[in-house]
């Protein structure tokens, strides 16, 4: 046996094991984990438009969705109520479903009373401002999304005057903390129908 070929070709393999278990940064996968859940493409109508995408009574926790006919069974369960009363971006506006002025409008045909908003959910969001849309794209950190919660100020039962691109932080009554993404109004006649994207901590 050639003990110092033998003796060399340990040494090689050591080294080669010892580099794939370094913990050196230029040996690591660079990609980093993300501990957020995004959903994209989501789809919300007003009122009028309840066939389109999932309605305009939206869940975050199970990204489920229904017409306003559902909120009387549905209203321990929804987040976001969407509406869009004209033809322009101003109008678009989500709200919490506890949210006083909805049972005073007939926007919504009757389905929301005081004495259902008693025990609804209720969301409070955050209008963000200077946090773009490709910050949201970028981020991947759950802490982050906390801290854009805190940090933006004081909550309101409604987010409206939504562009595309604005960016909305929010908290459900569940306590789930994320953010939505505006990416786009569609429709030819009002009310038109909304897409967001929804980031919460996985």
């Amino acid at each position: 046996m050639n003990t110092p070929k033998l003796l060399a070709a340990l040494a090689v393999a050591c080294s080669l094991v010892a580099a794939a278990c370094s913990d050196d940064p230029a040996s690591t996968n660079n990609n980093t984990t993300s501990t957020v859940n995004v959903i994209t493409g989501v789809e919300l109508g007003g009122p009028a438009t309840a066939n389109i995408g999932k309605g305009h009574l939206y869940d975050v926790e199970t990204d489920s969705g229904w017409a306003m006919n559902f909120y009387s069974s549905k209203r321990k369960q929804i987040d976001f109520i969407y509406n869009h009363a004209a033809p322009n971006d101003d109008s678009a506006s989500v709200c919490s479903p506890d949210y006083d002025p909805l049972s005073e409008t007939n926007n919504y045909f009757g389905y929301i009373t005081k004495a259902l908003q008693a025990d609804a959910n209720n969301t409070e969001f955050r209008k963000l401002s200077g946090f773009t849309a490709a910050q949201f794209d970028a981020l991947k950190d759950s802490a982050v999304v906390t801290s854009t919660f805190n940090g933006a100020g004081v909550s309101s039962q409604v987010a409206n005057h939504l562009k595309v691109g604005d960016v909305v932080a929010f908290r459900t009554q569940s306590g789930t903390i994320g953010l939505f993404k505006v990416t786009d109004f569609f429709g030819s006649s009002s009310p038109l129908a909304i897409t967001i994207s929804v980031m919460t901590k996985k």
